[in-house]
């Protein structure tokens, strides 16, 4: 049986089997030589078309799962290989069988007495082919040749020619030039048109980008009179530039240009009382950023005075020696 398949292996061409090659005497000379004939039994395009079949993992995946892959034993890589799995009736034999361009191997499973198993050919058989082919195969290129008169073409679900390639509704299969589906479908692509609503605008991809401001200062929301007060205005996206003006009211404080986001101030002048600090972010381009501003309510107060309690020094004392 295993022969059988070795025939779509052989581009359709049947060899007879043997179990010895050669036969050399002691002195190396030659004594028997196996013949080799063999018989075409397919076309050369048949045999590709079956082993095009059987060596589709993807197709067998829905029953088979993985499980007949063969992996090269060293780079784990998926390798070219027709397979085909049989068993007979209550699973008293179990049969693997597939084969390369270059090999063809039958693997049988069961038992002397012919009691049934408890499984049939992939699980029984299965494991013991796709190993034994990883092993052999180790390095070696498994695909089949695609010989003249085989071409492939889109074809719809029904199996009948498509007139064009469509993701989703078309798959490519092979077939042989003379043989060609007879039945065709319609397949050209819907192509949709966009229908812009009357009260939608399109997007104005030149506008300028919103920016928003964090706005603190340093110390938090007060200090003593005569105090350095840093504020510092955080501009997002970081990537604006432009300037920050700092005002106290109607009062401009002074300007600091946007570096990594930041802009900060700082100010010793701020007197008694509660102060509405802001800030405001200007883009050096107003068709890039948009400008933002934040403010914040910072409170003065009264140094204390230095005869309060608090502030007075401890009269020292002295001893004589």
């Amino acid at each position: 049986m295993t022969n059988a398949y070795a025939g779509f292996a052989n581009q359709g061409l049947q060899y007879n089997t043997t179990t010895t090659k050669g036969i050399n005497s002691k002195y190396d000379e030659k004594i028997y030589r196996a013949s080799e004939s063999s018989n075409r039994v397919i076309s050369e395009q048949g045999a590709y078309l079956i082993s095009n079949i059987l060596s589709d993992n993807s197709a067998r995946a829905s029953i088979f799962g993985s499980s007949l892959n063969v992996y090269d034993a060293k780079t784990r890589a998926v390798k070219k290989v027709a397979v085909k799995t049989g068993t007979t009736d209550d699973s008293r034999d179990a049969w693997t069988i597939g084969y390369t361009p270059h090999m063809a191997i039958g693997v049988w499973v069961g038992n002397n007495d012919n009691t049934a198993m408890a499984n049939g050919g992939s699980i029984m058989a299965g494991p013991i082919f796709t190993k034994a082919m990883g092993n052999i195969l180790v390095g070696d290129s498994t695909e089949f040749a695609v010989p003249g008169g085989i071409v492939q073409r889109q074809v719809c679900a029904d199996g009948s020619l498509a007139e064009s390639e469509v993701k989703g509704k078309t798959r490519a299969e092979y077939f042989i030039s003379t043989f060609l589906p007879t039945a065709s479908c319609a397949t050209k692509p819907v192509v949709e048109t966009p229908v812009q609503k009357p009260d939608e605008k399109e997007a104005d991809t030149d506008s300028p980008v919103e920016t928003t401001m964090t706005f603190a200062g340093s110390p938090s929301s007060t200090a003593q009179l005569g105090t350095s007060v840093t504020f510092t205005a955080s501009i997002l996206p970081s990537t604006a530039q432009g300037t920050v003006t700092f005002k106290d009211g109607a009062l401009t404080l002074g300007t600091a240009p946007v570096s990594g986001g930041d802009a900060a101030f700082t100010t010793s002048t701020l007197t008694l009382g509660s102060h509405q600090i802001s800030a405001i972010f200007t883009p050096s381009t107003s068709s890039d950023f948009e400008t933002s501003t934040s403010q914040l309510t910072y409170t003065i107060t009264a140094a204390p005075s230095p005869n309060t309690p608090n502030n007075r020094q401890p009269q020292g004392s002295s001893r004589g020696n």
